[in-house]
């Protein structure tokens, strides 16, 4: 009786905001909330729907293995499977231990995900595509049933799977490598596809990055190196430099300190580390967001930090390590030069507010993870 006397008494559209403000599980991950997500979906019959289509958003690493289930019932499943944006699984033998997708079978999983933006994948050991299945693959991509514009990838340094990828789906705009690249590029994979972002954990050889960057002169406006480059590379990146509006990379030499000057459009900057050695105190003026890792012992960080903020004409966020930075002598003085030129100063955990940070086109400044981001993604990511 109580069930047969609900009604809706909300539009469907307040309603999906709603269940989207409850989407996330905490506030350190991009992970679903996928209790809350679950239960709203039994709420009402007018909200199974929106429910279900933030279920399937985002299929993360621990969910894969029941989503490659549920995904070979494809015709009862299509309309599931088609509100699909981010797809998280593991390439390998799997296991009871380890939910991973046979690399034979990937052509078919993400086939049937016609809604695809972001594709993270976990590869074991040194796979790649071969015979039949890179077949299948290509088949796939000229068909252009899916169009991913996101690769999060971890793989062994030697696999050329990275390569493969982006000469299959040259869509890919916005590129995260966590592994080494250690292999030579394949000399038959061309370059077609134009990154806006570049994301690496690792240093690479300089003739990698350069195939990496070969077509996106005009586009590349996001990078992010958590290994510093070496000489060579940074002779690379200095051509990139005019249209870097986002940047993260440790500061070690004059050279690096001279590359971040060079990028005249950036509006934010990530600084891993600021060694005592270099001599850093005017970034471009253009800066709007600067984030620094504060690193125990370096005693004067916080009056160059200080120094900094004092030459940024346009600064209006600053971030800074809650594990370390409140306990710095000079960190008073910084609150205080904040204030008087209204700066908004966050202190953050750094770790977590580096990895919630969503492959979309850059909008608002710092960037972090956002519902805006849904409509993008929905809408196939244009940028």
């Amino acid at each position: 009786m109580i069930r047969n006397s609900l009604s809706p008494t909300l539009p469907i559209e307040l309603v999906i905001i709603i269940l989207q403000q409850s989407y996330y599980k905490n506030q350190k991950s991009r992970d679903p909330d996928y209790t809350t997500l679950s239960a709203a979906a039994l709420v009402h019959p007018a909200w199974t729907d929106a429910a279900q289509a933030l279920l399937f958003r985002h299929i993360t690493y621990s969910k894969s293995k029941n989503f490659m289930k549920l995904h070979a019932d494809s015709a009862s499943m299509q309309h599931l499977l088609q509100h699909v944006r981010i797809l998280d699984i593991g390439l390998g033998m799997p296991t009871e231990i380890t939910p991973d997708c046979d690399i034979g079978h990937l052509p078919a999983l993400l086939g049937r995900c016609p809604g695809l933006y972001e594709l993270v994948l976990n590869v074991r050991s040194s796979l790649s595509f071969e015979g039949v299945t890179f077949g299948k693959m290509k088949e796939l991509a000229d068909s252009r049933t899916i169009r991913p514009r996101a690769l999060n990838i971890t793989c062994s340094p030697h696999s050329p799977i990275v390569y493969q990828l982006l000469s299959l789906f040259p869509t890919v705009r916005f590129l995260s490598v966590w592994s080494e690249l250690s292999g030579v590029v394949p000399r038959n994979i061309k370059a077609r596809f134009s990154l806006c972002e570049l994301k690496m954990a690792r240093a690479i050889p300089e003739d990698t990055l350069a195939w990496l960057l070969e077509t996106s002169r005009d586009t590349l406006t996001i990078l992010d190196l958590r290994d510093p480059p070496s000489r060579s590379a940074i002779s690379i990146l200095e051509s990139y430099a005019p249209n870097i509006r986002s940047l993260r990379l440790m500061i070690q030499t004059s050279r690096l300190a001279n590359f971040v000057c060079s990028c005249e459009s950036l509006i934010e900057l990530t600084i891993l580390n600021l060694p005592m050695t270099v001599e850093f105190s005017r970034p471009p003026p253009s800066l709007q967001s600067l984030t620094f890792v504060n690193h125990a012992g370096s005693r004067s960080l916080m009056k160059r930090v200080i120094a900094m903020v004092l030459n940024l004409p346009n600064l209006k966020h600053l971030t800074c390590d809650e594990a370390s930075s409140p306990m710095d002598r000079h960190f008073p003085e910084l609150r205080i030069v904040c204030e008087e030129r209204g700066i908004m100063l966050h202190v953050v955990n750094i770790f977590y507010a580096m990895t919630v940070e969503e492959p979309v086109a850059i909008h608002k400044f710092p960037r972090r993870r956002s519902l805006s981001s849904f409509t993008i993604m929905n809408s196939g990511g244009t940028v």
